[in-house]
């Protein structure tokens, strides 16, 4: 440490110049002598040792306790170019390092930057000799060195300054750790200072302690020295959360559900085997695995002998089976939250997908949950077959079924086992396709507003849907766009009770009609007799849906038909044989009649035959999902892409109509729900 002398004036001048002054009136009592703090005494060195600048925070830029590299600065991590703008933005280099255990992990420092050493002075250099000289001057990985990390001061307080007799020169108001060891760096010539007690310090441990005199500052500052793990290693791994409390552990992998990110069995890597299978954790020491609306049971233990452990074993799927994962990292950046486990050379890292879910709601619970509003199922074994269909639990045990104007009734009731799992019976409904949902459902996966059910193979998802009591804000302007008739060009059949009707969500009372013309939707007359079979007499063209609520009160909306020519669509062949080939980019994509092809600019799409896709920028951003091509009711080609909650590409997620299939072009149109708007994605081979 360099020793800065410097005349009593000068060093009135620069206290009273460069630190802040108190404004408010500060109780000041007169110290003593042992009360004053004197320079190179052991309280003054502890002092300026606590509020020294730590270098080894960015250990993972540059190994160099007593330096760090003042921000920003841009660095080439293992070939990807990246600007750290702050401390948190090192768990984005550590996360790049995890993505691979058998590759080379390399940061290149852009030059020139600028150092910041212990004692806050700053140094600009322009390469690594120079850095690497002032690296030199530093303790080694683990050595002992001067600065102490295990207590802080609280800021601000304040330091009375006096001269010889005493007399209150200043008082200055400490708000940093710099402005602190640059205070005690100045305590020469005469000069006499003294804390206005009382100080709060900050522990480790989050503990905050109170302090009113020099006895008991020395004392704890001393105590704190050494009582924690000041980090000063190389190996940026090593401080990884792994320390969590038992119960807080259970409640974060029971409170999420997640997905496979790496697993490493014998050196072999394989998470992508296991793309969108979704894990969840019961606090019953159950697990469920989901994937395309199959689902395995298995068992998790909690292990605690040091640190936290689990034992997992899921018979279905024995690539995760280990008697003994140890939790060697939870990694959090931005939104997302890792857990990392490691066995020998083995490794599983689960990354959260959703949080807030409770798996163990009680009866009582979904009881409630259940009569609050109608529910929806939005997924039938990952189906949307059912999803025109609505679910009313009326408090009698009664449950109504509604589809498009046709009711049935059933019963609902539930139970709890002794284990803690809730189900839900349902009986007696009759409906064609919906009788399917006759049974006990156990509830895996439980929320206020979503249901997750599954009964021996079938798995089920409601979603409650709490709309007002105007039937008007439950219908919007539509545009529907089919494939035209194979024998008339521009012409085919619509079925408007199921694709307009069918797809709304209702709780209000309306009355629906269909008409050709506007002046005959507001005058009520001339409906369309049969809306389910209905042929378009021209292309495009606009009817009109009358919605009238039970006060007589209506409203008129625009339903727009398209017929659209798919012969140049091709066969589900066809398509599977072209978009296997090479690789592909987002030409177009009209979001809502929003244009986010900008989004989508700097990623490629690669189709696999196994019904994988991978989105990528060329860095670290890779995203993988499924793909799926298939004809439907209608013969019309469609293409399923699913990318889970990857954002931004599980705005792709739904069942495509293919409307334009080329060797090296593929447009893909979706009709969203009730509300009318249209999607339009277009990818084209480079």
């Amino acid at each position: 440490m360099k020793t800065f002398k410097f005349s009593f004036i000068l060093i009135l001048f620069t206290l009273i110049s460069v630190m802040s002054c108190q404004d408010e009136v500060t109780e000041i009592t007169q110290p003593n002598n042992e009360e004053t703090i004197i320079a190179g005494s052991s309280l003054a060195v502890a002092m300026q040792n606590t509020a020294s600048r730590d270098g080894s925070i960015d250990n993972i830029l540059y190994e160099a306790n007593c330096l760090s590299i003042e921000l920003p600065v841009t660095v080439i991590v293992n070939g990807i170019e990246i600007t750290i703008d702050s401390e948190e933005d090192y768990n984005v280099i550590e996360a790049i390092f995890n993505e691979f255990d058998d590759d080379d992990d390399v940061v290149e420092i852009q030059f020139p930057i600028t150092i910041i050493l212990s004692d806050y002075s700053q140094i600009n250099i322009d390469s690594y000799a120079q850095l690497e000289e002032l690296a030199q001057e530093c303790f080694g990985e683990n050595e002992d060195d001067d600065d102490i990390e295990c207590i802080d001061f609280v800021y601000p307080f304040t330091i009375s300054v006096y001269n010889a007799d005493f007399q209150v020169i200043d008082t200055v108001t400490i708000e940093t750790d710099a402005q602190l060891f640059s205070f005690i760096g100045n305590l020469q010539g005469g000069v006499l200072a003294s804390i206005n007690f009382p100080v709060n310090l900050l522990l480790a441990d989050g503990t905050t302690i109170e302090v009113n005199n020099n006895n008991e500052l020395i004392t704890a500052i001393n105590n704190a020295d050494g009582s924690c793990d000041e980090d000063d290693d190389y190996d940026y791994g090593d401080d990884n959360n792994n320390d969590i409390p038992v119960p807080d552990f259970v409640h974060l992998l029971t409170d999420c559900i997640w997905t496979v990110d790496v697993l490493e069995i014998d050196d072999v890597d394989l998470e992508n085997q296991y793309i969108n299978y979704v894990f969840t954790f019961n606090a019953n020491g159950t697990v469920q695995v989901t994937s395309g609306g199959a689902t395995v049971s298995g068992t998790w233990e909690l292990l605690t002998a040091v640190g936290i452990h689990i034992s997992l074993n899921i018979p279905d799927l024995p690539d995760f089976n280990n008697n003994n994962w140890i939790l060697h990292e939870i990694e959090e950046h931005d939104e997302e939250f890792k857990l990392d486990f490691r066995n020998l050379e083995d490794r599983l890292r689960f990354e959260r997908l959703e949080c807030g879910i409770n798996a163990q709601c009680s009866q009582e619970e979904v009881n409630q949950y259940l009569q609050e509003c109608i529910w929806q199922v939005v997924s039938f074994n990952s189906s949307n077959d059912l999803i025109s269909f609505t679910l009313n639990f009326n408090s009698n045990q009664e449950l109504v079924v509604t589809n498009a104007g046709e009711i049935v009734n059933g019963s609902w009731s539930t139970s709890q086992s002794t284990n803690g799992e809730v189900n839900i019976l349902i009986d007696g409904i009759a409906l064609p396709n919906i009788q399917v949902i006759n049974g006990s459902w156990a509830v895996i996966n439980c929320q206020s507003d979503r249901l997750e059910l599954q009964m021996d193979a079938n798995n089920m998802v409601l979603e409650q849907s709490c709309n007002t009591n105007s039937p008007f804000d439950c219908f919007g302007n539509i545009a529907i766009v089919k494939c035209d008739d194979a024998v008339i060009d521009g012409s085919t059949t619509f079925d408007l009770e199921t694709e307009i009707l069918g797809a709304v969500t209702c709780t209000a009372t309306y009355f629906p009609s269909f008409h050709e013309s506007l002046i005959d939707a507001e005058s009520n007359i001339n409906a369309l007799p049969v809306a389910s079979a209905y042929v378009n007499s021209t292309n495009p063209q606009t009817l009109y849906l009358r919605i009238e609520d039970n006060e007589g009160n209506f409203q008129i909306f625009e339903i727009g038909l398209t017929v659209q020519d798919c012969s140049t669509s091709g066969s589900v062949e066809d398509l599977e044989a072209i978009i296997v080939e090479g690789t592909w980019i987002v030409a177009s994509y009209i979001d809502s009649g929003d244009n986010d092809t900008s989004i989508y600019a700097n990623y490629s799409l690669t189709f696999d035959a196994n019904g994988s896709v991978v989105a990528s920028d060329g860095g670290a951003n890779i995203f993988n999902g499924t793909w799926n091509a298939f004809l439907n009711s209608n013969d019309d080609l469609k293409l399923i892409l699913d990318f889970g909650s990857q954002s931004p590409f599980n705005e792709f997620n739904d069942d495509w109509l293919v409307i334009d299939l080329q060797t090296n072009r593929i447009e893909l149109y979706d009709l969203s729900g009730g509300d009318g708007t249209e999607d339009f994605l277009v990818f084209e081979r480079i």
